[in-house]
């Protein structure tokens, strides 16, 4: 009999059929695939696969509420123990696994530091000078801050996904070499 080790992960639908890619370069064989569809709950961000409208309907509450509906495709993978290199393969996984991808904030995401900036910039046609300054600098200089380090943090997040996305070019070639 021959020894195996496996490995259960929940994905959602449309990233099924690249993980199952990525797993069977790493010498998992799919075994089971199962699809989970359930019902709607509360997410708690505005990323969520479902965005319902209500007004009023929930709990007397108006505007948008987000909701996400937990539809995720269980995916079962078995691994044999004696495929040659896997000590190698293994180690080559889990770097691949740890990469960091931080989110990149989005674009959308600017909009309130510029209405800061913009708030200063009207604060500027106060008829009394000195209001009008001080309100631009408070405001206005706060907006351009909070923009500036929205930027930063952007070019810093793209710059580490660069470097993981060709961190994980280079093991991905290391990785067919063993093979």
């Amino acid at each position: 009999m021959e020894r195996t080790e496996s490995f259960i992960i929940e994905v959602v639908p449309s990233y099924e059929n690249a993980k199952i890619k990525q797993m069977e370069m790493f010498g998992w064989n799919l075994q089971g695939r199962q699809e989970i569809m359930g019902h709607l709950m509360e997410a708690k961000t505005s990323d969520s696969l479902f965005v319902a409208m209500w007004r009023g309907g929930m709990e007397g509450a108006t505007g948008k509420k987000y909701y996400e509906y937990d539809h995720y495709v269980k995916l079962h993978f078995v691994r044999d123990l004696n495929l040659p290199n896997l000590s190698e393969i293994k180690k080559l996984e889990t770097e691949c696994s740890t990469l960091p991808y931080p989110e990149i904030p989005a674009i959308k995401s600017f909009m309130w530091p510029l209405i800061f900036i913009f708030g200063g910039l009207m604060s500027l046609s106060n008829p009394e000078r000195s209001a009008g300054v001080m309100g631009f600098l408070i405001v206005g200089g706060g907006g351009g801050w909070w923009f500036y380090s929205k930027v930063k943090k952007r070019q810093e997040n793209h710059a580490i996904c660069e470097q993981s996305i060709k961190k994980h070019g280079e093991l991905i070639n290391q990785l067919e070499s063993l093979s």
